[in-house]
C-alpha cells in the first residue's frame, strides 16, 4: 500500500508527459515538413530555370543566335512556371514570337540585349 502511495503521483505524470512529447514531436514533425517543401520548391525552381533555358538556348540556335539565357519563374498554386527570360543577344522576332506561343512569355517579360 505505502508502494502505491509513492507511485501513484509519478503515474499521474506519465500520461501528461507522454502527451506533451507527442505535441513536441507533431510540431517537429510538421516543421520539418515545411522545411523540405521550401526546399523541395527551390529545387524545382532551379530545374525548371535551368531546362527551360536550355530549351531556348536550342532554339536561339536553331535561329542562328549565339546567346545566354536566364530564366525567372513564379509560382502557380504552387507549381514553378517559366515567367520572364534576359537574353544576352539583339532583339529576334521570330524568337520572341516562339517564347510567347511556345512558352507563354509575352514580349513584355522578354528583356533582349541583357548584359550579364
Amino acid at each position: 500500500m505505502l508502494l502505491l502511495v509513492v507511485v501513484q503521483p509519478i503515474l499521474a505524470l506519465l500520461p501528461r508527459q507522454t502527451e506533451w512529447k507527442y505535441e513536441d514531436y507533431h510540431q517537429e514533425i510538421n516543421q520539418q515538413i515545411e522545411e523540405y517543401r521550401r526546399e523541395n520548391q527551390l529545387q524545382m525552381e532551379d530545374i525548371i530555370q535551368k531546362e527551360t533555358g536550355a530549351y531556348i538556348s536550342a532554339k536561339a540556335k536553331e535561329l542562328g543566335l549565339e546567346c545566354r539565357v536566364q530564366v525567372d519563374t513564379v509560382v502557380r498554386d504552387g507549381i514553378p512556371y517559366p515567367h520572364s527570360v534576359k537574353l544576352t543577344s539583339a532583339r529576334n522576332e521570330e524568337l520572341s514570337t516562339w517564347l510567347d506561343s511556345e512558352l507563354d512569355i509575352a514580349p513584355e517579360r522578354q528583356t533582349w540585349g541583357w548584359d550579364e
